[in-house]
């Protein structure tokens, strides 16, 4: 129970934004679960495979990708075993989100070789994220995903080829949201289509989805930053 509760604690000071006390209790949570629950058992192992897929968030926010890597990677070596189809996709869009900061900072650093294969890993990542939530139907973290996915792509590359593919995706996300009713990520969609319409110089669709994100800020009552 005290696994649990340390979990739950830590995702909500998470969605606060809360993100030292997040770290805290995932990383109590997790040693309780480490070393208080018996450690043959299935269920002790899941909530490791959590723990540390909890973590590797938690770094990732903090910008600390070296240790959300590690975390992750951990995640997902064990999420394998458990067949847990969300958890699974959580794990690997998780993957690419940290590959693609590592990608990223390689690149401000001038290594272009550890830059390239950090992109080529999170787009890898990304690519099989999208394959797994389209088998599932969890249009929810389909959307999440193509969204982040879009933002790394525009972080990434002013390439025209780049922002293609991003101006698809995030249309993609936007429908995908709508299908499952995730007000939040319609907006977080129309936020990056703006940019994508912007660096277009596209003022009409531009206008148009600033318009989108005021009317659904009015109406899931979220502050978009």
């Amino acid at each position: 129970l005290c696994v649990r509760t340390h979990y739950a604690l830590a995702w909500a000071y998470n969605l606060s934004g809360a993100w030292d006390l997040s770290l805290e209790h995932h990383q109590e949570g997790l040693e309780l679960a480490q070393t208080e629950l018996p450690s043959d058992d299935r269920a002790t192992k899941y909530r490791i495979m959590l723990g540390n897929s909890y973590l590797g968030n938690d770094y990732r926010q903090r910008r600390e990708p070296d240790k959300a890597l590690v975390a992750y990677q951990t995640a997902y070596e064990m999420v394998k075993e458990f067949g847990d189809t969300r958890e699974f996709g959580w794990i690997l869009m998780g993957l690419a989100r940290v590959h693609g900061q590592l990608a990223l900072r390689a690149r401000a650093t001038g290594t272009r070789e550890e830059a390239t294969d950090h992109r080529n890993k999170a787009i890898a990542f990304f690519d099989e994220a999208l394959t797994h939530n389209f088998q599932i139907g969890f249009w929810y973290r389909q959307a999440m995903a193509k969204t982040h996915y879009a933002r790394f792509l525009l972080d990434y590359s002013d390439e025209d080829a780049a922002l293609d593919q991003a101006t698809r995706l995030l249309q993609e996300a936007l429908t995908h949201a709508e299908t499952a009713g995730s007000q939040y990520y319609r907006a977080h969609a129309c936020v990056w289509l703006c940019e994508c319409y912007r660096r277009r110089r596209d003022r009409r669709q531009f206008d148009g989805y600033v318009k989108d994100v005021e009317a659904l800020r009015e109406i899931a009552q979220y502050e978009l930053l």
